[in-house]
């Protein structure tokens, strides 16, 4: 399972395959313009993958 977290300072959508701790490295990372746009790119991941959710931390 993925848990996607949106660091507003830096803009970042990061995914991590495990609970981001100061020493998780993201499985993915992409910089967003706001949180609605992480959001909707969570949104589509979900409806798009197997997977039947993701959380947000």
């Amino acid at each position: 399972m993925s848990a996607p977290h949106v660091y507003r300072i830096t803009k970042t959508l990061a995914v991590y395959t495990t609970r981001p701790t100061k020493r998780a490295v993201p499985a993915m990372a992409v910089r967003v313009a706001n949180a609605a746009d992480a959001h909707a790119l969570v949104d589509a991941a979900e409806s798009a993958s197997a997977a039947p959710r993701l959380d947000i931390v």
